[in-house]
């Protein structure tokens, strides 16, 4: 031995152990035997590297446990025995590659047990080296995996499934990660939202230019937005219409659900499973259908009215064209029964006139065209004026009119259409009441900033279903062959008034006991001691004395219907004093003014070569025209066509069918007397 051992030192050269070493060597080995024996340690084989067959030379009661073999049937045999014939062995050919190259590995085998029962196990192999570096045993650790396996191919293939179904699903499907990034997406999700799924992941659809709308197209908000709600904890959504406006420019309509996906390992919170549904066909196949029925609904409605307007119209021109035929039939009649008959064909025509202009009101409320100009209106003298206008009505069937509104009480409202309201109501408060009975207007309770009118009569009342029916077009409830004026319009035209000026009216009735209207509108300051409005005085027609002693009115006429042009010569010559020629069309007057200078002009607005605004502009090139007073008269009697007239220099209007005393009226303010006899 070398001196540089001490004593019981091991010989390096001469590979011998002292008795020290060896008692060492003993005591580690028991206690490597009572670690691998014990019940708790992993199966274990340790085979002879230096043998051939690479035989087993020992396993411990952890194998015998697993395998089902006892250490004497399994010693001097090759591991091989234990691999199932019948299975695949995918993870042989690298234990074989290890085996060759002396290093560690580990695999999965299939292997079967002394009872032929299968399981897989994952075996890691380790060679164990001499102090010359030779591999002389390995030692191979056991462990039954066969549950493990079973339970990760289990989830592949549930993984599998999941992503079959949803890439087969029509739905599209969107992960978002906490921090509302997209995660992942199914095809259908892809196609919806019209970009590659490689693209979408990792970005937010904000940032990729999508926009997400409420079923009324308008932005959604943070706390409006689906997907923030359910990441913040909120509960499912479900099938919430939405419209998204793609990155693309197109803009789809969907059904988006929303739910809260558990955490997954080291995520800052929990995801959102977002599913949508794309319905923008069905969508614009419901509005198409919707558009549809609309439409056939609006082709009903419009045949029904036209139906009800000719019935209304056909009433009053049979009595124009009847008695008109009978004083035909009678050139030479009795002048009271003439008188009669013109009293009943004037009367129609009246009523057929209202009816028009009640129609083209009803238009342009319903199209908007009501031009208001709201400001406040104090009710007590407008209620006055009002029932004073129908008080000869009212004593014609004994019925009192009463208003109990007191003075400084407003609401803000056209003053016009307000006035038309309390006509409309008023009127049928009276045309539909009992003899001896009455009419009473007063202020009911409102909330505050609104003020309520009712309108109580003593008439025969309604019942909910008639009351149900009173504000259709054309609806009279019955008495329509009663005799009482009317054409069923008034209340569609009011309640459309009302609504327009920010109002609303309801009707309480009991029948028998008569009827009371609510008109609500908006409530108006009015001071205590309004300052008086100095109203215009209406233009008063000259006596007749005064038309004795005028001049004669040269007025040129140009009209190219030749019933009119006779009916206004007429009228010129009944009421004397005018001066009268008429031209059929614009060349014609050209011609004629500058030989014969009119004092008046009174041009049609449609006239064969052009309408009269241009006749008008034309007419004003010659000086002795050009500050000639000027009418239209026209059967067009829209509002525009009123302003188009006054900024094109006309200072008046006159509709047709025209209003005879109007247009005398008219003509006499600007009659001048006859200069004095020489």
């Amino acid at each position: 031995m070398s001196g540089k051992h001490g004593p019981g030192a091991m010989d390096a050269e001469a590979g011998t152990y002292g008795p020290s070493d060896l008692r060492r060597l003993e005591r580690e080995l028991r206690l490597l035997q009572r670690a691998v024996e014990a019940d708790a340690a992993l199966p274990v084989i340790v085979t002879d590297a230096t043998h051939p067959d690479d035989p087993i030379v020992y396993v411990n009661p952890a194998f015998e446990r697993l395998a089902g073999y006892p250490r004497a049937e399994v010693l001097g045999r090759n591991c091989c025995f234990l691999l199932d014939p019948a299975r695949e062995q995918p993870g042989l050919p690298a234990l074989r590659a290890a085996l060759a190259e002396n290093r560690p590995c580990t695999a999965v085998l299939a292997c079967l047990r002394r009872d032929g029962s299968g399981f897989l196990n994952e075996i890691s192999l380790v060679p164990i080296r001499d102090d010359r570096g030779a591999v002389v045993q390995r030692l191979a650790t056991l462990i039954d995996v066969t549950e493990r396996v079973r339970a990760a191919e289990r989830l592949s293939l549930s993984e599998e499934l999941y992503r079959s179904v949803a890439a087969a699903i029509s739905d599209g499907l969107v992960v978002v990660g906490a921090d509302g990034r997209v995660i992942t997406c199914n095809p259908a999700a892809a196609e919806t939202l019209g970009i590659d799924p490689a693209r979408l992941a990792g970005h937010r659809l904000s940032e990729l230019g999508y926009r997400m709308h409420d079923e009324h197209d308008r932005p959604l908000t943070p706390e409006t937005h689906p997907v923030r709600q359910v990441l913040a904890g909120g509960a499912p959504v479900r099938e919430l219409p939405l419209v998204l406006h793609r990155h693309d420019g197109q803009v789809r309509r969907a059904l988006l659900s929303a739910r809260a996906l558990p955490a997954a390992a080291g995520a800052p919170g929990p995801s959102c499973l977002m599913s949508f549904r794309d319905v923008t066909e069905r969508h614009a196949a419901a509005q198409a259908l919707l558009d549809k029925q609309a439409a056939e609904m609006a082709s009903r409605a419009k045949s029904a009215f036209l139906s009800r307007m000719s019935h209304e119209m056909r009433t009053p021109l049979n009595a124009v064209i009847g008695f008109a035929q009978l004083l035909r039939m009678q050139p030479a009649g009795d002048p009271a029964k003439v008188a009669d008959y013109a009293e009943h064909i004037l009367r129609a025509s009246e009523h057929l006139l209202g009816l028009v202009n009640e129609v083209l009101d009803l238009q342009r409320v319903e199209e908007g065209h009501a031009a208001l100009e709201p400001r406040p209106i104090e009710l007590a003298p407008l209620l006055a004026a009002t029932l004073e206008l129908l008080r000869p009505a009212a004593r014609a069937q004994d019925i009192a009119l009463t208003s109990q509104v007191p003075p400084g009480h407003a609401v803000l409202a056209d003053e016009r259409c307000l006035r038309q309201v309390l006509m409309n109501m008023l009127s049928n408060a009276v045309k539909y009441n009992r003899a001896g009975g009455w009419v009473v207007v007063t202020l009911l309770d409102a909330q505050p900033g609104r003020c309520a009118i009712g309108i109580e009569d003593t008439g025969s009342g309604l019942t909910g279903a008639q009351i149900a029916r009173l504000f259709q077009p054309f609806e009279r409830l019955g008495h329509e062959s009663s005799g009482i004026e009317g054409c069923g319009l008034g209340l569609v035209i009011t309640r459309s008034l009302i609504e327009h000026m920010g109002g609303s009216v309801a009707l309480e009735s009991t029948p028998g006991a008569g009827t009371l209207a609510r008109i609500e509108l908006p409530a108006a300051p009015w001071p205590d001691a309004a300052p008086a409005v100095p109203t215009e005085t209406p233009p008063q027609a000259a006596p007749a004395d005064a038309f004795a002693e005028a001049a004669p009115l040269r007025v040129l006429y140009v009209e190219d219907n030749r019933i009119n042009a006779l009916l206004f010569e007429e009228a010129m010559r009944l009421l004397g004093g005018i001066e009268l020629r008429v031209a059929e069309d614009g060349a014609a007057a050209l011609a004629l003014a500058p030989q014969w200078t009119p004092q008046v002009l009174v041009l049609d607005a449609n006239l064969p070569d052009m309408n009269g605004h241009e006749l008008l502009r034309r007419l004003r090139e010659q000086p002795a025209l050009a500050g000639v007073p000027a009418f239209m008269c026209s059967a067009d009697a829209m509002p525009e066509d009123l302003e188009r007239a006054r900024a094109s220099g006309f200072q008046g209007y006159w509709t047709k069918p025209i209003e005879m005393a109007k247009l005398g009226e008219a003509l006499a303010g600007l009659r001048r007397p006859a200069p004095p006899a020489a």
